[in-house]
């Protein structure tokens, strides 16, 4: 195989990729997020349909330590609690 021939093939392994992923990824998401203040915010403030959230830091967690399901499952919760009504 040719040199064009491989970096074509590269490129579309990479595009069906790209296309399975989403922003719930931990691979898009550090990409996308990290250091990212604006987008972090953004997010935010459309998931909790609000407009008053300001993001003052942005720390991607980018170890497997500590990241256990309890620990996703509790930061779950605090959002589905402030989406819901009193």
């Amino acid at each position: 195989m040719d040199t064009e021939s491989q970096k074509q093939l590269e490129r579309q392994e990479t595009l069906e990729a790209i296309k399975k992923l989403n922003l719930l990824d931990d691979n898009l998401m550090t990409l996308v997020f990290d250091r990212n203040i604006e987008a972090a915010e953004l997010l935010l403030n459309v998931i909790l349909q609000r407009n008053d959230l300001k993001v003052l830091e942005v720390e991607v967690q980018r170890s497997s330590a500590g990241a256990d399901v309890h620990r996703a499952r509790f930061h779950s919760s605090m959002i589905d609690t402030k989406m819901f009504k009193a």
